[in-house]
């Protein structure tokens, strides 16, 4: 696919997810050779596969490459690029559902939720019993 689509041009690549609204969409910001930015609207599960169609990001998960998000520069294993705009650039956080805290990967968030909601429960539990 080209980086020339035009405005009006907008294909998802993927079905929209229940629960996601207008407001989580994100704009792509990834620089073209002639210095404009892509534009191009996703939902942050569609940045994999928006990367690799439209803007040729593809080959194993350690190839090198240059992540060209507006300024960036940075150089990184392209199994790491996903996470690397969501978290640098996106600021994309995972809220713990039990205390709120916040996580930077959905798989930190997770471990931590798990014992959060039982440290939670046992903290009610005993608080009754105290009190």
């Amino acid at each position: 696919m080209s980086d020339n689509l035009a405005s009006n041009d907008f294909v998802f690549l993927e079905p929209e997810p229940s629960g996601y609204t207008f407001e989580q969409m994100n704009e792509c910001r990834w620089s073209r050779p002639d210095g404009s930015h892509c534009s191009y609207p996703f939902f942050g599960h569609e940045l994999s596969a928006h990367l690799r169609e439209y803007h040729g990001i593809r080959g194993g998960d350690k190839l090198r490459v240059r992540c060209s998000w507006e300024d960036c520069t940075k150089e990184l294993n392209k199994g790491n690029l996903s996470r690397h705009v969501e978290g640098t650039h996106l600021k994309v956080v995972y809220p713990c559902d039990t205390c709120n805290k916040t996580f930077t990967r959905e798989y930190n968030r997770n471990n931590h939720q798990a014992i959060c909601s039982v440290q939670q429960a046992v903290d009610r539990c005993f608080g009754s019993l105290i009190s």
